[in-house]
């Protein structure tokens, strides 16, 4: 009898097992954060700000960075989300920070919660 049962523990065993590998195959993958200066970001995202007194579009700062819109954050502010090219997204940034058309271009942060007392 003693067999038996343990025969019934290690396939419930190998069944939890193939069951948590499946879930974390088809579990989507997470962004892994990248660090600039001690700062976590995602990789490829940046947040813009309009200058609207410049008249500039979304479609303009696109066709000038090869960037794409992924959210519209604050359309009556003019602030978006936007996916990079498969180039250096920092230097995109900074190239953004000389544009007079944009009020701000900076990585999209991931904010933590402060600790606890």
């Amino acid at each position: 009898m003693q067999v038996h049962k343990l025969s019934y523990i290690r396939l419930w065993i190998a069944a939890m097992l193939s069951l948590a590998l499946l879930i974390g195959a088809l579990r989507p993958h997470a962004v892994t954060p990248a660090f600039a200066g001690g700062v976590r970001f995602k990789p490829g995202e940046i947040i813009v700000g309009l200058n609207l007194a410049s008249g500039v579009t979304i479609a303009d700062i696109n066709a000038t960075y090869g960037t794409s819109v992924l959210a519209i954050l604050s359309p009556a502010d003019g602030i978006y989300e936007l996916t990079t090219p498969d180039t250096d997204m920092l230097a995109i940034i900074e190239q953004m920070g000389n544009d007079t058309r944009l009020k701000f271009a900076e990585p999209n942060y991931i904010g933590q919660s402060p600790e606890a007392d």
